[in-house]
């Protein structure tokens, strides 16, 4: 029931989408099964699980000179203090098939401080983010 108000009526029936990040080792079709393995054993037999698009984890290496150079590069654009090297991250994109595929690196930097809302109705950026974003990034692609 969405509109203005309660109502106290239960729905028929309930629906979920799920969205999981995954470790290098992990395989995006085998995901479901587990998933569904674990509602069984918790007494949900009634919940079915649909897989509908996926693909495997994927980490750069930590030693590739290119995740080196945009490191230092990060750290003259932002100061040594405040960089952070994230082996995972939470975003998404073909970072599979870009890495294990083409065998590149993969990295994800951006614009946005502690207070960006990201993806949120008021997600914001500084003046400041974008000049120093804009900074690492001409960084990068001059050493590179």
């Amino acid at each position: 029931y969405q509109d203005e108000g309660v109502k106290t009526v239960l729905p028929r029936y309930a629906s979920a989408k799920l969205d999981f990040r995954l470790a290098p080792s992990q395989e995006p079709t085998r995901i479901p099964e587990l998933v569904q393995q674990q509602l069984i054993k918790n007494g949900f037999e009634d919940v079915k699980v649909k897989y509908l698009v996926g693909q495997p984890g994927y980490r750069s290496d930590v030693t590739h000179p290119f995740v080196q150079l945009v490191s230092q590069a990060a750290k003259k654009a932002y100061g040594n203090d405040r960089v952070e090297y994230v082996p995972n991250s939470f975003g998404a994109g073909p970072a599979y098939a870009f890495g294990r595929l083409l065998k590149l690196p993969v990295l994800g930097f951006g614009i946005g401080n502690a207070n960006s809302r990201a993806h949120g109705a008021n997600e914001n950026i500084r003046l400041a983010d974008a000049v120093q974003a804009t900074s690492l990034l001409d960084q990068v692609l001059q050493q590179f």
